[in-house]
């Protein structure tokens, strides 16, 4: 008897349809972000990521780029790459991140806040 042909791969989740409301949440569980996992979407949101994650995570090539993502990106402490080209071409003003994101061709580290002016004396 000739063998069975063997089973279809499981197809990738579409991240773009789990933008909800303008938002895409990333679950503290998330270890990864694949390469081009956004590829595509044109839906408008801004990116948030869970609190309280303890794996590391990382955000694989072009995984939003030409995306329609807005706003401010704050990256997790546990992020420990962010690939060339993640963020490229999208509407981010700027990635809070601990990384050093000079010579990937992501939008730029947002500027540390300046801190408060001292109080006045009595």
């Amino acid at each position: 008897p000739s063998p069975s042909p063997p089973p279809p791969s499981p197809s990738p989740p579409d991240w773009c349809a789990s933008v909800v409301s303008g938002v895409f949440t990333v679950s503290k569980d998330v270890e990864a972000i694949p390469d081009g996992a956004f590829r595509g979407c044109t839906t408008t949101f801004t990116l948030t990521f869970e609190a309280g994650g303890t794996k590391d995570l990382t955000i694989g090539y072009s995984a939003f780029l030409g995306t329609s993502i807005t706003g401010v990106v704050e990256i997790p402490m546990r992020t420990t790459r962010i690939e060339y080209d993640s963020f490229m071409a999208t509407s981010i003003t700027c990635l809070s991140t601990h990384l050093d994101m000079s010579g990937t061709d992501n939008p730029p580290n947002c500027p540390s806040p300046s801190p408060p002016p001292p109080s006045p004396s009595p």
